[in-house]
């Protein structure tokens, strides 16, 4: 060939240099820039996790799996001890040579199996440049003859030299070592073959082919293997901060939760309180929660997209938004909304939500029934009660049994009316709430359960809200049945009607709690159902009057 010549040969190389050189330079920098950060000290920061915190898991890793293979290769080792006399038979000094290496190889690994000998990250170094000191020494004592035993022989000295470099994964020792078992397999040619030019290359460019290729495999499985152990940090680390936030969220917030990118409820708590309801909230949709008023459900969408991709977008503090839920009960709350993204997290591609929600107490409307539950002597309450106060009005001295039954002031805080925005404006639905007793300045007494009630009922019924109360405050918050129950009419409290569905709701307001009674299905007294006559219909609550 015309390359045989060494002019044209050096033409070649020096060729192919320059152009290996000008394309690849920039990545041999990057390379070298990649080394000085893998060779600095252990105690450096990098990405957020600490070098030495990855070269203890590392160490624990080598630890573990040279336990693993020496509990495997000890057998391998028996069989290379019986198989020695076989083998090398032709020689006493490689006999004896081999002999020791494969029994030294069987009693460590015996030892490290049986847990007789406990290894460290440092004795195993230790031991790995003895065994390739061994190799070295294996390349001199073993069959010189290039022959079919001679390369069986180099066979089992490559293949101990890969299992080393899967088995400890440290390249800096494995690299050294490389290099130093090329050299002697090349001055090994030359004592034994000369310095015959053709077989020499070729030597040479396999020990390099060959010792280059194991070096590079030790490297880059070190680095997949340390890029794995850090992801597993981050992502611990990153539980953990998670969690820690959540917690202290739900020592401060009413309720905390935690959202998929789907803004699907990933996990959470203190949701049930707020919505008065112990049903199980994980993988529902948190839109479906919230009023269905259109513009408050864009608004909500517009919240949740800011501040979800661009991190430098982020605002220093979590931005807030009030947003209304519907309760199991038809009761409106109204709740402040914090928003923090968390992107990437669990590997999604756009990002979790993290949300903080104080619920505003102030604010929070009694609850609205719906317009299909109003009773026809409810809606006409309005009206038939300021006509029965009129002609009540003599005897207002006595209201506790025979006037209105619901007082205006000054025991009135507030009252809400819903109204049919028709032409007739009617009132459909009613909501007044009265002061309580330590917030009154006079001393009239305080609007009470008992005032509805039927007399002979009273002790029942106080009874099931004390005890619905206690379950309560002790973290039950189920709903519970009171049945069928007769209270006082409103536009005429002489006379009662029957609620044949009311219910207990406990809401954790105040110090002590409050029981929300919700009725419904209405009847009066003379509309009792064939069979089951009332036997305390014209029964009467009177004022007791004090003896003297």
């Amino acid at each position: 060939m015309a390359m045989a010549s060494s002019g044209m040969w050096v033409a070649f190389a020096l060729l192919a240099a320059t152009f290996h050189f000008r394309t690849t330079w920039v990545d041999f920098l990057a390379l070298v820039q990649h080394g000085r950060r893998y060779l600095r000290p252990a105690g450096a920061s990098a990405g957020g996790i600490s070098t030495k915190r990855i070269n203890e898991a590392m160490d624990r890793i080598r630890e573990d799996s040279y336990v693993v293979t020496a509990r495997l290769a000890q057998h391998l080792n028996m069989a290379c001890v019986i198989a020695v006399p076989l083998v090398y038979d032709g020689d006493f000094m490689t006999f004896a040579f081999m002999m020791f290496a494969n029994s030294f190889l069987y009693s460590m690994h015996w030892s490290v199996s049986a847990g007789r000998i406990h290894v460290s990250v440092s004795s195993l170094r230790c031991f790995y440049v003895f065994a390739y000191a061994i190799m070295v020494l294996a390349h001199w004592m073993g069959p010189q003859s290039y022959d079919a035993h001679s390369s069986a022989h180099m066979k089992c000295l490559e293949a101990g030299q890969l299992v080393s470099i899967l088995v400890f994964v440290d390249s800096r020792t494995h690299t050294v070592a490389q290099l130093v078992l090329a050299l002697t397999e090349v001055c090994r040619h030359i004592v034994n073959r000369g310095w015959e030019r053709t077989e020499l290359t070729a030597t040479i460019h396999a020990q390099l082919v060959f010792s280059g290729l194991l070096i590079i495999a030790a490297i880059v499985f070190e680095l997949i293997l340390r890029g794995r152990v850090a992801a597993q940090f981050q992502h611990a680390d990153a539980e953990s901060l998670v969690s820690s936030f959540r917690t202290l969220l739900g020592g401060i917030c009413d309720a905390e939760l935690l959202l998929d990118d789907k803004l699907k409820i990933e996990a959470g708590t203190g949701l049930s309180r707020i919505l008065l309801s112990g049903n199980v909230w994980e993988g529902a949709a948190f839109e479906d929660l919230l009023s269905q008023d259109l513009e408050e459900q864009l608004r909500f969408q517009a919240f949740m997209s800011t501040g979800g991709h661009d991190s430098q977008s982020t605002p220093a503090t979590a931005p807030c938004l009030r947003v209304t839920f519907c309760t199991a009960q038809q009761q409106r709350v109204g709740v402040d909304l914090y928003h923090v993204p968390v992107p990437h997290l669990y590997g999604c591609e756009d990002a979790y939500h993290l949300l903080a929600m104080k619920m505003d107490m102030e604010s929070s409307a009694l609850p609205e029934a719906m317009p299909a539950q109003i009773p026809s002597i409810a809606s006409r309450s309005m009206t038939s009660t300021s006509n029965g106060l009129r002609s009540r009005a003599s005897s207002r001295a006595s209201s506790a049994a025979e006037g209105s039954l619901l007082p205006g002031l000054p025991h009135l805080k507030e009252l809400m009316l819903v109204v049919d925005p028709q032409q007739s404006h009617e009132v459909v639905q009613v909501h007044m709430q009265y002061k309580e007793g330590r917030r009154r300045q006079d001393e009239t007494p305080a609007v009470n359960l008992r005032q509805f009630v039927r007399p002979t009922e009273w002790q029942t019924i106080s009874l099931r809200v004390q005890q619905f109360a206690n379950r309560g405050r002790s973290g039950n918050t189920q709903k519970d049945d009171l049945g069928m129950l007769w209270v006082r009419m409103i536009d005429n409290p002489g006379k009662y009607m029957q609620a044949r569905d009311s219910k207990m709701t406990f809401k954790d307001r105040g110090a002590a709690g409050q029981v929300w009674i919700h009725l419904r299905r209405f009847r009066s007294s003379g509309e009792r159902s064939v069979g089951r006559p009332s036997e305390l219909g014209d029964v009467e609550e009177h004022p007791e009057e004090s003896s003297e």
